[in-house]
């Protein structure tokens, strides 16, 4: 997902929030370090949010990268 994420080839993104907590260090992670083109000068827009029983589904639509 980081590569994908850092080269910019994501236009859609949907993440659940979920009512728990994972702690444990060796847990894996969504992403790992990167340089991402969207930040807080170039923000993802939220698009859709959807409860789903005790977790909400959030939906960003990410403006398009420059190819170069």
């Amino acid at each position: 997902m980081t590569q994908f994420l850092t080269a910019g080839l994501v236009d859609e993104l949907h993440l659940a929030v979920a009512p728990f907590f994972v702690g444990q260090s060796e847990a894996p992670r969504f992403v790992a370090g990167g340089v991402f083109p969207w930040n807080t000068d170039r923000r993802m827009r939220l698009e859709e949010v959807r409860q789903m029983g005790g977790v909400v589904l959030l939906r960003y639509l990410l403006p398009a990268v420059d190819a170069g």
